[in-house]
């Protein structure tokens, strides 16, 4: 039996990342996480995933927790690049334990999951590059605007706030001038509900627990509906898990 090996990988312009590397796989899931958050343990999503022959990696957005660099939407969408182009590259890597780099597998097929928040990233990301035509949406926060009047209870950008300036201020480091609140707005801009065109050949799978009370499932639903109506023969998927929160 051929175990699974976690990385603590450094690479690009100091992104750094966790790497669970099973050999033989062919196959690589990129994690995009939400936010705000603390970096997490994805162990038992890897062992998972590995039995479907995937490896992952779990990525720090620059200028958020163990990466270097500033914090901002295009810097999150600039993560993900790099982490594209040094894996299908197999470019060479730093294994922050080990005294030799990391020699990389070369991967037939990646695929994006995005959770919450960081959807917009996950799903924006197919319109420059290519190479990814699957992405998994995790109970995306797919609009800020209308929380609450849907007669389902959600969170409110207040509560978003609190946490996120209050909570965990010191795991996102932004440029002195710009103001916290506008750089979170800076994503707006890249809200795949408005225009979903480059979605239109790519595989999408979005998944909600019913029992949310952060963000509300039936804005999921509504969206692969949507993606369903411009692209009726489209690979278009919506699960909604009962009793699961956010």
């Amino acid at each position: 039996v051929v175990s699974m090996k976690s990385h603590l990988i450094n690479y690009a312009k100091g992104l750094v990342a966790q790497y669970y590397q099973t050999e033989g796989n062919k196959k690589l899931v990129i994690y995009l996480t939400g936010a705000p958050t603390l970096p997490s343990d994805k162990t038992k999503d890897a062992e998972l995933l590995t039995k479907q022959w995937f490896d992952l990696v779990v990525p720090d957005y620059y200028g958020y927790a163990r990466s270097a660099g500033v914090f901002s939407t295009k810097n999150c969408i600039q993560t993900v690049y790099d982490t594209i182009q040094i894996f299908d590259q197999q470019m060479s890597i730093i294994s922050v334990y080990s005294d030799n780099d990391l020699i990389l597998p070369k991967y037939d097929e990646i695929i994006l999951i995005g959770s919450s928040y960081w959807w917009r990233i996950t799903a924006i990301v197919p319109k420059y590059e290519k190479i990814i035509k699957e992405i998994v949406l995790l109970y995306p926060a797919l609009d800020r605007l209308d929380r609450n009047e849907h007669g389902h209870k959600e969170s409110t950008d207040e509560d978003f706030l609190r946490e996120y300036l209050l909570w965990y201020k010191n795991l996102y480091r932004f440029v002195e001038w710009i103001d916290p609140y506008d750089a979170m707005l800076e994503i707006e801009e890249f809200d795949s509900t408005k225009n979903s065109s480059h979605l239109r050949d790519v595989k999408v799978f979005v998944w909600h627990g019913s029992a949310d009370d952060v963000i509300w499932c039936g804005r999921s639903k509504k969206f692969v509906d949507q993606l369903k109506d411009m692209n009726p023969d489209g690979h278009y998927h919506y699960a909604e898990y009962y009793g699961l929160w956010h």
